[in-house]
């Protein structure tokens, strides 16, 4: 976080919550939050492992996804298709619907 960025949080919270935040409690409350977010960022912003590895999983996921589409589209077709060839197949074996 900039030091630009850690001055604007203290002067929100000073305005929003008055001296009491700005104060001891909400330096320990600004301590938390650069804690945190040293968990899934570097100084220069860039994201740490938790959120590179979950940002893989999820394109992973979505071309999992992708292919499961696919895949359900060509059976439906499939099943489409195997109707079709049933229906003329009957109509084939009784033509005047006498059977």
């Amino acid at each position: 976080m900039t030091e630009d960025a850690k001055t604007r949080l203290q002067d929100l919270l000073s305005d929003s919550v008055g001296e009491v935040a700005a104060g001891r409690v909400g330096q320990k409350l600004m301590e938390k939050a650069l804690e945190e977010r040293g968990k899934y960022y570097t100084d220069t912003g860039r994201p740490r492992n938790p959120l590179t590895e979950a940002d893989y999983q999820v394109e992973s996921l979505k071309e999992q996804l992708d292919e499961a589409r696919q895949n359900r589209q060509q059976l439906e077709q499939s099943a489409e298709e195997l109707r079709r060839v049933r229906e003329d197949s009957a109509r084939k074996a009784c033509p005047s619907n006498e059977c």
